[in-house]
């Protein structure tokens, strides 16, 4: 027999359907009743979630593998749910969830794990119950399973990982970006370690007035580079974060040490008043790095510089940066200089000139570089017994002296560059490489430079070189066909190699 419900009971159980009108709960849903809508599929039945307005609201599924007391785990690897208001499917939430032998359920992460997992009591009785078990697991999760870490800083002994996972709690490295780091930067000193925000001098040129003593810190930034570089110390303190915009200032580097990091689009450059004079200067002792920026010159004044670095004991680093447009030279160095997945382009006095010291130049654009004086796309002289890397980098459409040509010249150097394109503008009688051995060169077919040995001629097809793409399309002579033994793991735009049975030869890995 059928009980009866009054017609009154009745009404007061009845839930709405997501997207009614109820006006206390317009949006209560459960026992899947969410399940109608194209895209609020997941009723959170207990405001779990941080978008959630109100209880049992239906909101879009937080994760693919979200679960919860009304909504299953469909996939066979991960069928249990851990939580029943706000849960995630997992492979195992017991021991008895774990079927192969030797094997039990790490609470923590929610996978069937080789050996017994370490059962506790969370707080501090606990992380010591856990510690004196001497297996490094020193702290007890949540979830009552002894564990590497709860929370980043007892990470801190652990060399190259710096971030305490939330899901296995066990330390890791940082994600490259900074991501999951406070001061959003990861790994600039330490692979895999956070960089601490204290650390971080930050520079916004819209922070009129910001140039005073201390500043740095997120919300009361400096205005300019060139007074943070005055905040930098000789300890920790010596990473500038630079907001997007135009800096007009010169830079000068005399026995400084500091990283500078460009967080969008930066240009510096500089009106450079008097002839001679360059946008950034580094001697001395000074360790600079530039990472993401765009240096060009304030005006169009002659032989004038960007990048000088002068001393045997001075160093800079430039990766993922633009140098262009000089009435000089792009770079002139005779220090210890890396340049690394950047564009050298444009510039009256020529690309690079390297005149002593260690380098090692690898995945750049170095093109349209039309000089009328003895450099071309780069030059390297007395350099002789030091250390000299020049691979997977573009040379094309470089000329010196009104000539067609001259990607590359060398003089009393013992360098072997590898894995290089050299093309010109067009067809042309002219040479590209003087004096330069070459391995893995792709040199351009209308060059009066031979192919000698591994190197070969063949025509480059970039995708639009007159508008500055040198990339490379896919099938153009060069993919494929660099030193089988190559390593190199990406190109300029920081995409794997390779992408096909060899590397690409140049700066770029057609996809």
């Amino acid at each position: 027999m059928h009980k009866l419900i009054p017609l009154l009971a009745l009404s007061t159980l009845t839930f709405t359907g997501c997207g009614s009108s109820s006006e206390d709960n317009p949006l209560a849903c459960r026992d899947g009743s969410c399940a109608h809508q194209s895209e609020l599929t997941f009723c959170d039945i207990d405001r779990a979630y941080p978008d959630t307005v109100q209880p049992n609201e239906c909101i879009a599924p937080p994760a693919a593998d979200a679960c919860n007391r009304v909504m299953e785990c469909s996939d066979p690897a991960k069928p249990y749910c851990n939580d029943d208001s706000m849960g995630t499917c997992v492979e195992c939430t017991d021991n008895s969830e774990c079927t192969v032998d030797g094997e039990s359920c790490n609470t923590n992460s929610g996978e069937c794990v080789d050996g017994d997992v370490i059962p506790c009591s969370p707080g501090a009785a606990g992380d010591s119950e856990c510690a004196a078990k001497d297996v490094g697991l020193d702290f007890c999760s949540d979830g009552g399973i002894c564990a590497e870490c709860l929370v980043d800083v007892d990470c801190s002994g652990f060399a190259n990982e710096g971030v305490c996972d939330s899901v296995n709690f066990e330390c890791r490295a940082c994600e490259v970006g900074g991501s999951d780091c406070e001061s959003g930067l990861c790994g600039t000193r330490d692979a895999g370690e956070c960089v601490a925000t204290a650390d971080v001098i930050r520079v916004d040129g819209a922070n009129t007035g910001g140039d005073v003593e201390g500043c740095g810190a997120v919300g009361s930034e400096c205005e300019t580079i060139g007074f943070a570089l005055t905040e930098v110390d000789d300890g920790t303190r010596n990473i500038v974060v630079v907001a997007a915009g135009t800096y007009d200032e010169a830079l000068e580097f005399t026995n400084e040490s500091a990283t500078l990091i460009a967080d969008g689009e930066v240009i510096v450059k500089a009106g450079l008043p008097v002839e001679g004079d360059t946008v950034i200067s580094i001697t001395g002792s000074s360790e600079v790095s530039f990472d993401g920026f765009i240096i060009e010159p304030g005006a169009a004044i002659p032989n004038t510089h960007l990048v000088t670095c002068l001393g045997a004991t001075a160093a800079l680093s430039l990766s993922n940066s633009t140098v262009r447009n000089s009435q000089g030279l792009g770079i002139t160095s005779t220090c210890g200089l890396t340049v690394t997945a950047s564009t050298i382009s444009g510039n009256a006095g020529g690309g690079i000139h390297v005149n002593g010291g260690n380098f090692t130049i690898v995945n750049n654009f170095i093109v349209d570089n039309v000089s009328t004086g003895t450099i071309g796309g780069a030059k390297f002289e007395a350099t002789d017994g030091l250390t000299e890397v020049l691979d997977f980098n573009t040379f094309a459409r470089n000329q010196r002296s009104g000539t067609e040509g001259f990607s590359l010249i060398c003089d009393a150097t013992n360098l072997t560059a590898r894995n290089n394109i050299f093309m010109l503008a067009d067809a042309s009688t002219a040479g590209v490489i003087t004096q330069c051995a070459t391995s893995f060169a792709l040199i351009d077919s209308g060059s009066s430079t031979a192919a000698i040995g591994d190197n070969f001629k063949a025509e480059a097809v970039f995708v639009a070189p007159g508008t500055g793409d040198y990339h490379l399309m896919p099938g153009s002579p060069g993919t494929n066909a660099a030193d089988p033994t190559a390593t190199l793991a990406i190109d300029i735009d920081g995409e794997a190699r390779p992408q096909g049975g060899r590397h690409d030869i140049g700066a770029d890995e057609a996809e």
